[in-house]
């Protein structure tokens, strides 16, 4: 009867072993990709050519005009990185629809500033706040088990310029000013270090920004 018993209970404990290994060394279902977590919030800060906006200003403030002739002054241009936040829902397995918006603020500071018709002359700032609204379709090359996301796509947004001359420049004269559609295109990379969250990489063609890094978390 002993022998009976030590027999079962040596049986028994290899068995319950046997398969709490099983189930440890399982790999773990990507779950993002398998449905249960489609949604991902990002924020980050982006990189504009602010080179060419300052150019297309100094074109717009140092061109005579009929009503005056061109305006000489200490001209010192400021601004900040893009600031980007998104939505992404996961549709499928390979697309992704979503939101963004971004941010970016600009100065330009006329020191000694005159013209030489004498119309103009003092220290001015001009002040602009870029936003720009946008919808996402995204496409995936990543497969299941990667550890992150390749993806490439476009932004379809609208940007809204908010003007503060005082210096009573006429900048919405210049295309790049006015409000209206933009597109861009994105290709860029989510490196996922825990089951919530990760970075991301981009890198664009066409407005708000030319490079993007930021963080994101998925539900």
């Amino acid at each position: 009867m002993k022998s009976f018993l030590l027999i079962l209970f040596t049986l028994t404990g290899s068995t319950f072993f046997a398969q709490k290994d099983s189930v440890s060394t399982k790999p773990a279902p990507d779950s993002y990709r398998n449905g249960s977590k489609r949604n991902l919030i990002s924020g980050g800060i982006g990189f504009s050519n602010v080179q060419f906006v300052y150019t297309q200003a100094k074109v717009l403030i140092e061109q005579p005009s009929l009503k005056r002739s061109p305006i000489n002054a200490n001209f010192q241009p400021h601004s900040s990185v893009v600031l980007n936040a998104e939505y992404d829902f996961r549709l499928f397995r390979h697309f992704s629809i979503g939101a963004a918006y971004s941010h970016q603020s600009f100065r330009f500071n006329f020191n000694n500033c005159y013209s030489g018709d004498s119309l103009m002359s003092g220290s001015f700032s001009d002040l602009f706040h870029m936003h720009n609204v946008g919808l996402k379709t995204l496409f995936y090359l990543s497969k299941p088990g990667d550890k992150g996301d390749v993806y490439g796509g476009f932004r379809w947004s609208f940007v809204k310029w908010d003007i503060r001359s005082e210096s009573g420049q006429k900048y919405r004269a210049v295309k790049f000013f006015q409000d209206g559609f933009r597109m861009q295109g994105i290709i860029g990379y989510r490196l996922f270090f825990s089951k919530y969250f990760g970075m991301t990489f981009e890198t664009a063609f066409g407005p708000p920004f030319f490079g993007q890094i930021g963080l994101n978390t998925r539900f």
